[in-house]
This record gives structure tokens, sequence and C-alpha cells, in this order.
């Protein structure tokens, strides 16, 4: 295990990102869990009730508003947690994804730019977790998930454009980012091993190179 709070009290950000259904939220709560790391969930704000999310919505823009609050409480979130490995479900760009692919033109737009202009915390490290559409549908059927006709889990292009989505965001920022893309295996250990590896990497890494600044 490595240390909660680093060397400094230097916070290290790392979001975990991708298609609903392919495993990210269990991910990123084994990776703070099992780690002793803060963890911020998708949800973080019950002032407002959830909107019905997906291409079934009526309300697709205010879903997406939604979205956004829950980022900006957890930019407050993270703000009080500057000695911790910080561990998110989701952050901005996945408002940005799926805004594109629900979002009329112009809708899309107005987000996009006030996206743009809120301050925000941007990750140290950003993992994507991707697969073949086949293993993404194939997922997604296992979850059981009694709303998944109402939420557009069982509209395959829906689910194929938001996985290409986040696969054509990182093939975008992969030489400018600190990003990782992992592709998501069928047992949901094995992803978390494939992402621990990656995180545990980076994590070490920033602290050696804290400690070899220090020590300059």
């Amino acid at each position: 295990m490595l240390p909660r709070k680093l060397f400094g009290g230097e916070i290290i950000y790392i979001s975990i990102s991708g298609v609903h259904g392919i495993g990210k939220s269990l991910v990123a709560r084994m990776l703070a869990k099992r780690n002793g790391w803060a963890y911020s969930p998708e949800a973080v704000d019950s002032v407002i009730r959830a909107p019905r999310f997906g291409p079934r919505g009526r309300e697709k823009l205010f879903a997406e508003l939604w979205h956004m609050r829950q980022l900006m409480s957890r930019e407050e979130w993270l703000a009080r947690n500057k000695e911790n490995v910080c561990i998110t479900d989701r952050w901005w760009q996945d408002v940005i994804v799926y805004g594109k692919i629900l979002l009329s033109p112009k809708e899309f737009r107005i987000v996009e730019n006030v996206v743009s202009w809120i301050p925000k915390a941007n990750p140290d490290l950003e993992v994507v977790l991707w697969a073949p559409d086949d293993a993404v549908f194939k997922k997604i059927s296992e979850r059981g998930r009694d709303k998944g006709v109402t939420w557009g889990d069982k509209d395959l292009t829906y689910i194929r454009e938001v996985n290409t989505g986040f696969r054509s965001y990182y093939d975008s920022f992969k030489d400018i980012r600190n990003i990782a893309l992992i592709e998501a295996r069928p047992v949901i250990e094995e992803t978390y091993a494939l992402v621990k590896k990656i995180v545990f990497k980076y994590v070490r890494d920033r602290n050696q190179k804290t400690l070899d600044e220090f020590k300059e």
C-alpha cells in the first residue's frame, strides 16, 4: 500500500472515466478503499434530484447541468483534500463527451464554453477505461439495472457513440496530457490490477520527484 499522505502535502488528483457500465465506478472505489485514499463519487450532491439520463431523457440539457453541479461541488471537495491522493469517478471532460452526443449543436456549444470558463483542477493523471463495443454491450447487459431501457442502456448506437467518444478523447490528448487508456477486462479484479499498476507507478514517481526536489 502506498502512503495516503504525500511527502510535502501535495495533492495527487486521479480521475477514472469511461462509458457507463464499463466498471469505472467500482474500480475507482476499489482504488480508494484498498489504499486508504480519498474518493469522490459521480454524484456528490443530493439537494437537486437527479434527472433522467441518456437519449430517452426529456431534459438532456438539464441533465448535463446537473452533472456540472456535481463537478462544481467536487472542486470544493478537492480543495479540502490537499494532502490526499484523490480518486474521482469522472471529471469535466466526461460532460463534454456525453454532451456532444446528447445535446443539440447549439446547446453543446453553450455547455462547452461554460465548462471552459469554470475554474477547475485538472487531474494529474487521467485513466480512461475502454473496451471493444461488443465487450461493453456484454458488461452492460450483465449489470441487471432495472432502468436499462429508460436510461438508454439498451440503445446500442448510443453506447457505441459514447464508447467511441472516450476513445477519441484519449487519441486526441494522449500526447499533451498525462492520460492512460486501459482496456477493461471481463473480470473487474483484472481491470483493477491494470489500473492499479498505472496509478501506483505514477504516485511513486511523483513521490520520488518531490523527495529529490526537497534534497536539492
